[in-house]
This record gives structure tokens, sequence and C-alpha cells, in this order.
């Protein structure tokens, strides 16, 4: 309020902007109808906005920008997974959800060690990551970014978790992991090593898909990408098992970017992005036969990424887009879920959602489900329960 105002113009304009802000979170159109339902008084001009937000929303329903696709695209993954007919592609963020993203580890990188490029690189963890490997060595960012995570971990669960400080990185991921997943019935992690699906893609280095499929009842199979040729060393289940099939009780789980239990296989810079992206490109043999048909002939399911992070915009132009069999992977629905465009990192937040929509949908043929992998889970959990009732009554 810009002065004094009377109780009168209170009693009224409260409830309307109140209201009207339930609908959809954009604050600057409640305050148009607020200001609107006082405009008879003579006080009308008090009430004032100053915001930052350059949609003028303030929060938003999550879900798929065609309301009429969050029952169509939902029931449908849900399908192809309870026929083993879908594969999860998992991205950092599911291990990230507590922590804040690889965001904030870059700027704290780039201010602990001057990092002295453009300021919306110090956002991206792969260029600090390669200025520090420059500054250094090959393994120093690699070394500094275990010990960076297990220091957030730590001060992140210490209140609820004890002696978490003797812990390694993997063994953190371990406690936490059954921390959460026993606390929350829809983290993401716990849903989808539920599913009887027989292939696991991860761009993500943590061992808590494994374990919270372990927990489940099955024996995964970890298998890592040879994205460069140090790696054509590394044991493969190919190898020690020919015949070796995913199976929903043996399930694969793919890692394509490196493990933390093995620092070296890490794709963390922008060096070994391109490298990731002209070695696959040129050798699809880096990728498992096995690995290549489900990307090329399952409903594909990417949780946990931000569309327009390197790691994303790798795996997309390395493995997505050019694939062979792009056409039979347009018989079966794409979803990425995709938190909404931080206002803080665009200029219009609304041209950036109808821009990445587009883009994805015409290329890959791939619809975003705006809203953070938990809000997706959620929404497939209940989907999944609906679609099981029917079956529970035929008595299967």
């Amino acid at each position: 309020m810009q002065g004094n105002v009377s109780m009168r113009l209170i009693e009224r304009f409260v409830p309307a902007f109140c209201q009207e802000l339930q609908h959809d979170g954009v604050i600057d159109a409640a305050m148009a109808i607020a200001r609107g339902a006082v405009r008879d008084m003579p006080d009308h001009w008090m009430p004032v906005l100053y915001s930052r937000l350059k949609s003028g929303r303030i929060w938003y329903v999550p879900g798929f920008a065609d309301e009429r696709d969050n029952v169509e695209k939902i029931e449908a993954i849900a399908g192809y997974i309870g026929d083993g007919l879908c594969t999860p592609i998992i991205g950092p963020q599911l291990a990230e959800t507590r922590l804040g993203t690889s965001r904030m580890i870059a700027r704290m990188w780039a201010e602990r060690y001057r990092y002295p490029m453009e300021s919306y690189e110090r956002e991206q963890l792969a260029y600090v990551a390669q200025f520090l490997s420059i500054k250094h060595d090959y393994r120093f960012p690699r070394r500094s970014l275990i010990e960076t995570l297990r220091q957030l971990l730590i001060e992140e669960y210490h209140d609820v978790l004890p002696d978490l400080d003797r812990l390694d990185l993997l063994e953190l991921y371990r406690t936490i992991g059954r921390h959460e997943r026993a606390r929350d019935p829809f983290d993401p992690y716990r849903v989808l090593a539920a599913q009887p699906l027989p292939i696991y893609i991860t761009a993500n280095a943590s061992n808590m898909l494994n374990e919270a499929l372990i927990e489940a009842g099955k024996q995964p199979v970890i298998e890592l990408c040879r994205w460069n040729e140090d790696l054509d060393r590394l044991p493969s289940i190919f190898e020690r098992e020919p015949d070796y099939r995913p199976s929903a009780e043996r399930p694969l789980v793919f890692h394509l970017f490196g493990s933390f239990d093995q620092p070296e296989t890490l794709a963390l810079t922008e060096d070994d992005y391109f490298d990731f992206l002209i070695n696959i490109t040129g050798e699809r043999e880096r990728i498992p036969a096995i690995v290549r048909d489900a990307l090329a002939d399952s409903a594909l399911l990417f949780l946990g990424f931000e569309l327009e992070d390197i790691g994303f915009r790798t795996l997309f132009h390395s493995l997505i887009k050019p694939l062979r069999g792009a056409s039979r992977r347009r018989r079966y629905v794409q979803i990425a879920g995709q938190l909404m465009p931080r206002e803080d990192q665009v200029l219009q937040p609304d041209r950036a959602i109808r821009y990445l929509e587009a883009y994805f949908h015409d290329t890959a043929a791939i619809s975003i489900f705006w809203g953070s992998p938990r809000d997706f889970c959620v929404a497939l959990a209940a989907q999944l329960a609906e679609s099981d009732r029917p079956r529970r009554r035929r008595g299967f």
C-alpha cells in the first residue's frame, strides 16, 4: 500500500486478490482484478505491485501445458511401464533434490578457485570443471566433486542421520537413499525401482538407483558406457555372460557418464562431453546393441534433467536425435519431466516454455511434463494404482 488505507478497502481488496491468485498463481492478474474490485473507492489507487517476476507467476500446477494430456499421457506411459516397454533415463537432479543442483556447486567452485571467464559460465559445472582440470590436473575436479557432494550431504542430513562423517560418498548415498525411500512413498527412485522394467539408463553417477532396485527385491546388473578409449579395458557383463538379457528381475543399469565408484569414468568437463558426443556418434557400438534397441523401440521417460544442461544436450544429440529407428520410437509416448525455467535465467519465461515444448516435440516427439521428478512420480503412482484396480478385481 502506498499510504494509509481504509479498512473498507482492505475488506474488499484482499479477498478478491487471494481468490484470483488461487486460480493459477499469476500475481499481476490477481492484482489487476482486485484493484478493479475497489475502483469505486476514494483510496483505490493505494494498492501497488512491485515484482521481479517476468512472467508474473509465483507458482504453477505440475502437469503438461495442455491439461488434456495430463490424463492421456500419464495413462499411456503407465501402460507401457506395466508391459515392460518403458526405458527410464535418469538425470543428475534425482540425487540433487535435497542439495540444490550442479549450478550451486559450479558457483561455489567459481568463487573458491576464482574462475576468470564470463559470468554466465559460472553456473555451468562443465565449464568450471574444465578450468580446474587445466589449472590443476585431470583428476582434481573429480576428487573435488566427490568431496564437495560428501560435505553437502553431511551438512544436509546430520540432524536426522547420525555418524555420517565416517562414511564415504557411496555409503552416504546408500544410507540417505534408504532414509528417503522409507519416509516418502513417492520418492522417484522408490517408484521407478518398483516397476517391472528390464533397462534403466542413468546419467547420474550415484548408486541410489542400484540400491533402490536391490531394496525392491531385484538383482541389478551395472554396466558403464565406454565413452572413450581409456574405458575399453573395463569388464563388461556382455563379455562375462554373452547370453545375458535384461529382465524385470535382473535389470540392466547403464551408466552413461560414469560412476562415482570409478572417478576416472566420469564425464565432467566440457571436453569430456565433446569427446562423448564425438565418440558415441562415430562409434555406435560403444553403446550396447540392447540399449540402442531400447532407446529406439520403447517409451522413453526422462526424469531429473534440465533440458538446457550440457549433459542432456549431449545425450539428446548423440543418442536420441540421430538414432536409427526414430520412426519406431514415434509409436510410443516420450515424456521429459522438467522444472519451469528459472526467471533469473531467461528473459521471457513463457516464450522459453513454448520454445522448449515445440523444439522437443518436433525433433523427437517428446512431451514435457512441467514439474519436479517427484511431482511426476506422484501422478504416475496414482495412475499405476488406478490401472491396477481392474486387474485385482479380475483376480490377476
